[in-house]
């Protein structure tokens, strides 16, 4: 697990501290949400199926953390590997799909084609 919860003074409030960089942060969160086990688990959909077939017109938006941290034990170029690997999955099968791109770290900012709003 790569962060912990320790509880505080303060009611519905705990301390979530990052194992990586060690910040700690207080968070306002209610009893029952916070996890009882150490594992996340993310369910992905498959695209919604309309009658002619995926719905490919959509917009995938990555947000990539580009701060120091993620130099650390190659993190980037894992982060660039997956998405790299999502685009090739994406023009193969929704090739009609926008994609833009939003990295942040000591700044915030957006790519990706020139009619995004």
């Amino acid at each position: 697990m790569l962060s912990q919860m320790e509880p505080t003074p303060q009611d519905n409030a705990v301390l979530w501290r990052c194992e990586i960089c060690g910040n700690g942060n207080t968070l306002s969160i209610a009893p029952e949400e916070i996890p009882a086990i150490d594992s996340s688990d993310y369910l992905l959909a498959k695209s919604a199926q309309g009658e002619d077939g995926p719905a490919n017109n959509g917009l995938i938006v990555f947000c990539v953390d580009t701060s120091g941290s993620m130099g650390v034990d190659h993190r980037l170029w894992s982060v660039k590997t997956a998405v790299t690997e999502q685009l090739d999955e994406l023009c193969r099968t929704q090739p009609n799909s926008r994609v833009a791109l939003v990295t942040f770290g000591s700044i915030v900012s957006a790519f990706g084609d020139d009619d995004l709003q």
